[in-house]
């Protein structure tokens, strides 16, 4: 299933390349990073067991609201 979503690493566990090397092979919109906090807009399909093991990792994921999504899809072209 294809979805656009927004991955933020928030735990203070993982080093902040944790997103990259989950989700790096992953149709990656935009990413953004301020002090700890590491945030990707992705869209592409996710199976259930890797939005497991993002949750596990202490990733937030949260679903990208449509003008956002449309933004960052424009401004790759």
């Amino acid at each position: 299933m294809a979805l656009a979503v927004e991955c933020k690493n928030v735990s203070k566990k993982y080093n902040k390349d944790i997103l990259e090397k989950l989700v790096g092979n992953k149709n990656i919109l935009s990413k953004e990073s301020i002090g700890n906090i590491e945030k990707y807009h992705v869209f592409d399909d996710f199976s259930k067991d890797e939005i497991y093991k993002l949750r596990v990792k202490g990733i937030e994921i949260s679903s990208v609201n449509l003008q956002d999504l449309f933004i960052e899809i424009t401004k790759k072209k």
